[in-house]
């Protein structure tokens, strides 16, 4: 029963070409994980405080902090 040859593993420059390829699915998830945060994460959070900027009354935010004593001497 002729069998065939097994092949010889690669050694010389395994490190290298592992490494490369370790390096580039590194970069590709970075990419996509900083797209992502910045489209679900921070965009949101950047029109949620603006949202809140355009009708926040610091006058009137003021009045409702004086009136709960916020602002009264400390013993």
């Amino acid at each position: 029963m002729a069998g065939k040859a097994i092949a010889k593993p690669v050694m010389r420059r395994m490190l290298y070409g592992q490494t490369k390829k370790d390096l580039v699915i590194a970069v590709a998830a970075s990419i996509v994980g900083g797209f992502a945060y910045n489209f679900f994460i921070s965009e949101p959070r950047k029109q949620r405080y603006a949202e809140f900027y355009r009708h926040y009354d610091p006058d009137a935010a003021y009045d409702r902090m004086e009136a709960k004593g916020v602002f009264s001497d400390l013993p």
